[in-house]
């Protein structure tokens, strides 16, 4: 398995699972998909499951150092291109002890104290 930037292919109870074919061989939707709706539909129909949320740590491994520069996310930040963050993830769904919803919160860096796991990832084109 490849931890790096987009998915091509889903495989648990309610995704795609199947490849999503993205335009000019890419892991994430770029400038020129002829159909981004369809595209973008696809990849994030991931299903149910795991039962421990991963989606921020797994975005912010795609964007360490050593994944983009001649990695395998190399070329996925670029100062020509907008970078939007797209979260799918069911924990925010549960009430908090008042019956309210939580409501997600954003961050820019981890939180104070925290550390973050150095990764050793190889990749393929096509994960």
């Amino acid at each position: 398995m490849t931890d790096g930037a987009g998915v091509t292919i889903t495989g648990n109870f309610g995704a795609t699972n199947k490849r999503c074919d993205l335009f000019g061989d890419n892991r994430y939707i770029v400038k020129g998909e002829p159909n981004p709706e369809a595209m973008f539909k696809c990849i994030a129909t991931v299903g149910e499951g795991p039962k421990t949320p991963v989606p921020m740590t797994m975005m912010q491994d795609a964007l360490e150092p050593d994944m983009l520069s001649g990695g395998c996310n190399d070329g996925f930040l670029r100062k020509d291109a907008l970078l939007a963050v797209v979260v799918l993830d069911g924990a925010g769904q549960r009430a908090s002890p008042r019956g309210r919803r939580r409501t997600g919160t954003t961050r820019s860096s981890p939180p104070r104290g925290a550390t973050r796991r150095r990764s050793s990832r190889s990749c393929s084109r096509r994960t």
